[in-house]
């Protein structure tokens, strides 16, 4: 009986000789504990027979290289992203197969904010997967390699002069053989071993994670001390192939610190979470109570997003009721877009915040510094929501700050990107756009851009920490030509001499000849168009002209002179039949773009929420506020459209590849419109 044999993939994603082989194997009756290392991502097919060949005896060693995209894709032949990786995880992990992620340390051009991002996807690795673990080590280079050939261009010194030098380097830990180009190849012994532990403190953490789900370490500024409050801060990262993370309470944090008259009355922790990756270890309220409780602070705040809105206004109930004197304040999206109306719903709220929030939250920090604040030094506060007389009072803010008078959250350490696979900038605030389904603008009637100094410094930080894509938060880069080009000369003087990519929204009814000119000179690894729908109905409600279907062609082809277009749609708008939805699909998949698929959602305080009788939508309070049937498209309907959106989308993604393709949605929105889907949605009373 063979106990235990070790494979390699052939070198192609042809996996046709080990499918054989392993159906060789059942017949023959074998029992073989199988270790198959995979120089590319196995399909599912090659999983189901590997499992149903080996079962529980085997694992899979998964070569990745590194966790940068960037340096994988300079460095392996059988690139995949960290999504793809994710998502073939995600399909091993039913079959009970042990999988080993294999990083090296030392490759060729990398850096050490190269390894960081190692480091983040080996965490977030045990953070996701019981059943895959690690393995980090310093690269050993063969003769011949092109390590060994070219040893300039590969960015290292060889000191591997004859065949016994590349045999210590394998096995003798005191020499390697070369020293990579950024450090030296103890440094990089280094990192490997912190890629290791990263793994290993992430997977004792979720051990000793509460059962309502995974809590990321605390931020926090300023030391506890005689006299000081606490004020504890709270928001949710949401899951979609990486972490989408908000800057909205990192600024809060970076703004106040440099005041000291409240850090020398207040210290500071921000209680970040994660939800959307997995239903059942998603948080719950009962673990954000714990975590208040325990801290006992003056002030609980949290951020009011879609997806957190249910979750943290349940546990401000709980808290209050368990500690009345605790004063809690509401932020976020749904905070700004409810308004006054946020107070009248949840009563445990005492104080909202509208929009943009650093000066308004100062402000009520002040007021709070000797106990609880009078009502008249509350009424002096603008952008703050409060009760007078029992009835909720306030009005938008009078003053937003622009970005660059925020100190920066990345030097300030308060936020950690690489998890998310980019780096989000904020170069601007408000939107001009006003969608029906949004409210972003709500918040600011007008656009406040940053400073040419705080872009430069964005990118001079990213360049330190070897960051290689950035994001830029904007509805749209490309409202004013003006801004556009001190924009573009900004990030092309940034990253000159560098491999920066950049990834931003644009408007196709505003681009012509000197808008694609401008944005040429930067180097957009994407550009996103909110095409949205091409239905005139639909687009009415959203409160945007007819499409103008000559001139999105035009964009598409001159955008794509220059990076990969994408363009975004949404389903279940008003008017919204499957027959429409299949023939936009195929209309959209014959254009030159990448194509991402979204179902609608309609927060509080958004035109088409307000107007939601008129266009006959009922956006799901308990469901994230998602449109899961219309009168013209029933949930069943909805969930057909989703199909053959992800059908078709993978089809043209096997062939050619693509970087933005496919249907987003949360787990949550999957399982409630599989429930609308089975039973049909009844009419649900909106709070």
């Amino acid at each position: 009986c063979i106990r235990d044999r070790y494979n390699t993939f052939h070198p192609t994603v042809d996996e046709s000789y080990f499918l054989d082989l392993f159906e060789r194997i059942r017949d023959a009756k074998l029992r073989i504990s199988m270790i198959h290392e995979c120089l590319h991502l196995p399909s599912d097919r090659f999983v189901d027979r590997f499992a149903s060949t080996f079962g529980d005896r085997s694992r899979l060693d998964i070569v990745l290289l590194t966790g940068s995209e960037h340096l994988r894709r300079r460095n392996k032949d059988n690139y995949f992203s960290n999504a793809q990786l994710l998502d073939c995880l995600e399909r091993i992990e039913p079959h009970g197969i042990a999988v080993d992620l294999c990083f090296l340390t030392g490759l060729p051009f990398e850096q050490e904010g190269h390894v960081r991002e190692s480091i983040e996807l080996a965490a977030l690795a045990a953070e996701r997967f019981a059943n895959v673990g690690v393995n980090a080590e310093l690269l050993a280079i063969e003769p011949l390699s092109a390590m060994s050939r070219d040893p300039d261009g590969c960015d290292i010194v060889t000191e591997a002069r004859t065949f016994m030098d590349y045999y210590r380097g394998h096995a003798q830990p005191e020499f390697v053989g070369f020293r990579p180009g950024a450090y030296s190849a103890a440094r990089a012994q280094q990192l490997a071993r912190e890629i290791r532990d990263a793994h290993r403190s992430a997977r004792d953490a979720v051990s000793d994670t509460p059962e309502g789900g995974p809590r990321c370490p605390s931020v926090r500024i300023g030391e506890p001390a005689d006299g000081k409050e606490l004020v504890q801060l709270h928001d949710v990262s949401l899951w979609d192939g990486g972490w989408h993370y908000g800057l909205g309470i990192p600024s809060l944090l970076s703004y106040v610190a440099q005041d000291e008259q409240l850090t020398g009355r207040f210290h500071f922790e921000h209680v970040p979470w994660r939800a959307g990756r997995d239903e059942t270890v998603d948080p719950t309220a009962e673990a954000v109570v714990q975590a208040v409780l325990d801290a006992a602070p003056q002030v609980f705040g949290f951020t009011l997003t879609t997806w957190s809105e249910r979750l943290f206004c349940e546990a401000a109930r709980q808290v209050k009721a368990a500690r009345p004197e605790t004063i809690i304040v509401a932020g976020g999206p749904v905070a700004t877009g409810c308004g006054a109306e946020l107070l009248a719903r949840q009563p445990q709220v005492d104080y909202g915040v509208f929009g943009y929030g650093e000066l308004t939250f100062a402000e009520l920090l002040r007021a709070c510094r000797d106990g609880a604040p009078s009502d008249a030094a509350l009424s002096n506060i603008s952008g703050l929501y409060r009760r007078a007389d029992g009835e909720p009072q306030g009005c938008p803010p009078s003053k937003v700050l622009a970005p660059h008078q925020v100190p920066s959250v990345y030097r300030a350490a308060l936020v950690h990107s690489s998890s998310c696979g980019t780096m989000h900038v904020e170069w601007s605030r408000g939107c001009l756009a006003n969608c029906g389904y949004c409210t972003w603008g709500n918040a600011l009637g007008e656009l406040v851009v940053a400073s040419r100094e705080r872009i430069l410094d964005d990118i001079a930080f990213a360049r330190s920490q070897g960051v290689r894509q950035l994001t830029i938060n904007s509805s749209a880069l490309n409202f004013r030509t003006e801004s556009l080009a001190s924009l573009c000369e900004a990030i092309a003087e940034g990253c000159r001499g560098t491999d920066l990519r950049f990834v931003g929204f644009v408007r196709y009814e505003y681009l012509d000849d000197e808008q694609l000119r401008l944005l040429r000179t930067v180097p957009f690894q994407s550009l996103i168009l909110g095409v949205q729908t091409d239905d005139a109905e639909a687009l009415r409600a959203i409160g945007r002209p007819p499409l103008m279907r000559d001139r999105l062609e035009a964009a598409v082809r001159g955008l794509g002179e220059f990076t990969r277009p994408a363009i975004q749609i949404i389903t279940a708008l008003p008017g919204d039949t499957v027959e429409r939805f299949f023939l936009r699909l195929e209309a959209l998949l014959e254009l030159d773009a990448d194509l991402t698929v979204f179902p609608l959602q309609t927060p509080p305080g958004s035109a088409m929420y307000r107007e939601r009788d008129r266009w006959g939508i009922r956006p799901d309070p308990d469901g994230e506020y998602f449109v899961f049937d219309t009168p013209t498209l029933t949930a069943r309907e909805h969930a057909s459209c989703l199909e053959r959106a992800r059908l078709r989308l993978a089809e043209t993604q096997a062939e050619r590849p693509r970087d933005s393709h496919g249907v987003s949605g949360s787990a949550r929105f999957w399982r409630l419109l599989g429930e609308a889907k089975a039973r049909g949605k009844p009419l649900v009373q909106l709070h």
